[in-house]
């Protein structure tokens, strides 16, 4: 019997290994998008638990962000250095949002944020992110309308790139994409919820489309 050969080591880094199951840690993947990169797996299921072990409700959504085109970028655009000023940036307005809720209601819920991350780069070499946020669904639980002109979740993402980018908001439209079906409402124990979340969160880790050996990490996931 003849059995096709499956490589462990990821060419390009040999510090990142293949995943050609079609579970992780009990979680069913996107098998037919696999092989998927091990490490990125683990970075997912460990954002994942340590936001169920804060918050017994868990609000995650997934969301695109890419470089605007003809617009003047910082020198370190093509780094990711930009994805943390992405994350530092939300993480100050969500704060800044939560002490107003305190001093309007007396009280409020807390939330950190937790950023799953993976970078891939497009056939023009221009970097984009898929993310995945993690919060206290007790203290929000939608993105908003994409199109509304008051502050919401929407809103403060495209603020935040714009930020990360040293750009005003109107020269980061249409680069925070939110594909369909990308919000998510966890619990600890809703199992069935949680496996098809992992299940389709898996697809940011696959393999294919990433770029390896180029010096920029293209995996990150943040405790708080």
């Amino acid at each position: 019997m003849t059995h096709s050969f499956k490589p462990k080591r990821i060419p390009g880094n040999t510090n990142l290994r293949y995943w050609h199951e079609d579970t992780y840690d009990g979680y069913p993947l996107m098998i037919e998008k696999g092989p998927f990169v091990e490490q990125y797996l683990e970075k997912l299921y460990q954002t994942l638990q340590y936001a169920l072990s804060d918050y017994a409700r868990v609000f995650a959504f997934r969301f695109d962000l890419r470089l605007p085109c003809g617009k003047p970028l910082p020198d370190d655009a093509m780094t990711n250095q930009v994805i943390q000023r992405f994350k530092a940036s939300l993480e100050a307005q969500i704060s800044h949002d939560r002490e107003r809720a305190r001093m309007r209601n007396g009280s409020s819920h807390d939330t950190c944020v937790r950023l799953f991350w993976v970078r891939e780069v497009g056939q023009a070499g221009r970097p984009h992110y898929h993310c995945i946020v993690f919060i206290n669904r007790d203290a929000y639980r939608s993105l908003g309308h994409i199109k509304s002109e008051g502050v919401n979740m929407y809103k403060r993402l495209e603020l935040a790139w714009a930020s990360a980018l040293r750009l005003p908001m109107s020269g980061v439209q249409g680069t925070v994409h939110i594909p369909k079906e990308s919000t998510f409402h966890l619990t600890r124990h809703g199992y069935l919820e949680l496996d098809e979340f992992f299940r389709r969160s898996s697809y940011l880790c696959k393999s294919a489309t990433k770029v390896f050996g180029d010096g920029q990490h293209g995996c990150g996931g943040s405790r708080c």
